[in-house]
């Protein structure tokens, strides 16, 4: 499978997974979202939301920025510019925050 075919069924799953929650999200759901067929999620459902959050969390800390922060050199400067980094990105990503706010407030096992 190709990079850009992974992003797009990524992003696809992230879509389900943010709209519907993981106890709720069927594979047959995730694989009509991602245009393709249930036989070609060769992951579990289970596997392919960790792939998901995985997902998150890098383009998170590319886009964030959380390698330039040891630039600063006050805790609590640092603390308030991160947090405010952070929380103008999950403002531009909705779906990231709410499977994120999912996969830690609920049991989604």
């Amino acid at each position: 499978m190709q990079l850009y075919e992974k992003e797009e069924i990524l992003n696809a799953c992230l879509a389900v997974f943010a709209r519907h929650g993981y106890k709720n999200t069927s594979t047959g759901m995730l694989a009509e979202a991602a245009g393709i067929s249930k036989a070609l999620i060769f992951r579990s459902k289970k596997e392919l939301y960790l792939s998901v959050l995985d997902r998150c969390f890098e383009k998170a800390r590319m886009e964030i920025g959380v390698d330039a922060l040891p630039e600063y050199q006050d805790f609590f400067e640092t603390k308030q510019k991160y947090s405010l980094i952070k929380l103008d990105y999950l403002k531009k990503n909705p779906e990231v925050y709410k499977i994120l706010v999912e996969a830690f407030s609920h049991d989604t096992g």
